[in-house]
């Protein structure tokens, strides 16, 4: 797994976390200016994070049972609910790096 996209329906509370802005942004074939805060999820946002922690999110979450599997054209793909996906990796990450 290369990486996990955090959507920005939250953002965690970290301490020296390091967030990306990227902007602008397309929409209906149009560039709109939109400042759009994201973590790089390829590389820990905070020091202490190991190299492979959105992997281990994903995979926690996998393990609660509130994801399906299902095909995509000729893909097997596990079919993550985004809103529970980033409460779980939100209070994860809180939970593990935000008293820090």
């Amino acid at each position: 797994m290369d990486g996990a996209c955090i959507a920005s329906c939250g953002r965690p509370r970290l301490p020296g976390a390091r967030p990306r802005v990227t902007e602008p942004i397309p929409i209906d074939a149009k560039v709109h200016d939109a400042a759009i805060e994201e973590f790089d999820t390829i590389h820990p946002i905070v020091d202490e994070m190991p190299p492979t922690y959105f992997e281990q999110i994903v995979s926690q979450f996998l393990a609660t049972g509130r994801a399906r599997s299902g095909q995509v054209g000729r893909a097997l793909c596990d079919l993550l609910p985004a809103p529970d996906l980033v409460e779980f990796a939100i209070e994860k990450m809180e939970r593990e790096f935000g008293g820090r």
